[in-house]
C-alpha cells in the first residue's frame, strides 16, 4: 500500500544492505542505528511494532528500557509482535552476528513483567531456531 510507511531499524549495516535488496520499496525506510537511540529520539507514533531481533540483541538491563520505549511510541490499541530467544537464566550470549554483535537470552517472565498492564497478550507461540536449535518465544500483544 502506498499510504503505509515501514521503518527497518538495525545496527548491522550488512543486515540492512541484504534486506534492501530483498525488499526494494520506497515505503521502507532502512535506518542504521541502535534501536534504543532510534526509539528515544523518535517523535512518530506507530500502529504496529514488529521486533524479531532487537530484544535479544540487547543486554537484560536495556530490554526493559526498550519495552518502555515501545509503550511510548505505539498508538493506543496498537500491536506489538515480539520474538526472542527464551531462557530461564543465562549470562553468556547465545551467539554473535558479524563476530561483534552479541545475541542474548531473554527471559519470558521478565518481558511479561515489563509489559505490565499496558498490553494484553493475544497469542503466544514457541518454536526452535533452525540453526542452533534454541527455543524461541513469539508474543502478539495489543496495547490497552
Amino acid at each position: 500500500d502506498g499510504n503505509i510507511s515501514y521503518f527497518w531499524v538495525d545496527i548491522a549495516q550488512s543486515v540492512l544492505e541484504k534486506n534492501r535488496e530483498r525488499f526494494p520499496s520506497k515505503n521502507i525506510h532502512f535506518v542504521e542505528a541502535d534501536v534504543y537511540d532510534f526509539l528515544t529520539s523518535n517523535t512518530k507514533q506507530f500502529s504496529t511494532i514488529i521486533d524479531i531481533g532487537c530484544l535479544h540483541c540487547t543486554e537484560q538491563m536495556v530490554q526493559k528500557e526498550i519495552i518502555e520505549s515501545y509503550k511510548n511510541i505505539l498508538h493506543s490499541r496498537g500491536y506489538l509482535f515480539l520474538r526472542f530467544f527464551d531462557a530461564t537464566s543465562h549470562n553468556a550470549p547465545v551467539f554473535f552476528i558479524e563476530e561483534t554483535i552479541p545475541i542474548w537470552w531473554v527471559q519470558r517472565k521478565d518481558i511479561l513483567e515489563y509489559l505490565g498492564e499496558m498490553f494484553t497478550l493475544l497469542e503466544e507461540r514457541e518454536d526452535t531456531h533452525q540453526f542452533n536449535l534454541t527455543k524461541r518465544t513469539t508474543l502478539l500483544l495489543q496495547k490497552n
